[in-house]
């Protein structure tokens, strides 16, 4: 639960804020507000202590200081994924007693009171599970993705030929024109998202239909390119993380039920 929490917070703040260049000053203003907001909201709809959504904000905090377009957003994404993992395996064991499915807080209370009749065999962490893996995998996994991109050095696309981006193999950054592949933090979140509902649904052979129609789909785009390959590179080190991604949120969102 307090991973769901922390990912929902992290979500509502970049879905304000573009994830492959830098952010004006009324998306900043706009991300932390929203952010911290969401911090408040579901500590208090939780029923978290002040001091586990005080953890909370700061680890917001760094995570926009540090993303999406910075030298150091290498660093921020190996400390979310130290966070989610001592969230999992340290914080979340010791939050809920073993007698009870969850402490009683105002978002499960409603949950229990006013859900809809096709939710009432769910039970609420799964389905606070479950919403805060869609939001995450909307627009923050593209920062996730856009990082490790980053890391293996290829040459990126991007829409914006503005983008400024970390060329990992020599530490220096560099403007990046406008190339193929555009669209694809639309298309990835989308198929994304589609991912994770088929998972939830059992549909497992459709997720590999998802995946092979995008295959198809970019297959004259990526054969046209004359680039040495860069193009078929960036396209499969990208998708294949944000399926990963997709995967990995099915498989919390499952483990959760």
């Amino acid at each position: 639960m307090l991973l769901s929490g922390l990912l929902a917070a992290l979500a509502t703040a970049d879905l304000l804020r573009p994830s492959d260049a830098r952010p004006t000053k009324q998306q900043r203003t706009r991300s932390w507000f929203a952010g911290m907001a969401a911090v408040a909201v579901l500590g208090w709809g939780l029923g978290l202590s002040p001091w586990i959504a005080l953890a909370g904000a700061i680890v917001l905090a760094l995570w926009l200081l540090f993303t999406p377009v910075h030298r150091r957003s290498s660093w921020a994404l190996a400390g979310l994924a130290i966070v989610v993992v001592l969230t999992i395996f340290v914080f979340d064991p010791l939050r809920v007693p073993p007698t009870e499915a969850f402490p009683p807080n105002p978002f499960s209370n409603w949950y229990t009171s006013a859900a809809p009749d096709f939710l009432r065999g769910i039970a609420f962490g799964a389905f606070a599970t479950a919403i805060a893996a869609f939001l995450f995998l909307l627009n923050s996994a593209n920062f996730v993705v856009r990082i490790m991109v980053d890391l293996t050095g290829v040459e990126v696309a991007s829409d914006d030929p503005d983008v400024e981006t970390t060329a990992a193999t020599t530490g220096t950054t560099r403007a990046r024109k406008k190339v193929a592949l555009k669209g694809g933090r639309f298309l990835g979140p989308i198929e994304r998202i589609m991912i994770l509902a088929l998972g939830l649904a059992g549909q497992f052979g459709a997720i590999a239909a998802v995946v092979g129609a995008k295959s198809i789909i970019r297959y004259p785009e990526i054969s046209k390119s004359n680039d040495g390959g860069k193009t078929a590179e960036y396209f499969l080190i990208g998708s294949g993380l944000s399926w990963g991604l997709a995967l990995l949120a099915l498989a919390v969102s499952v483990l959760s039920r």
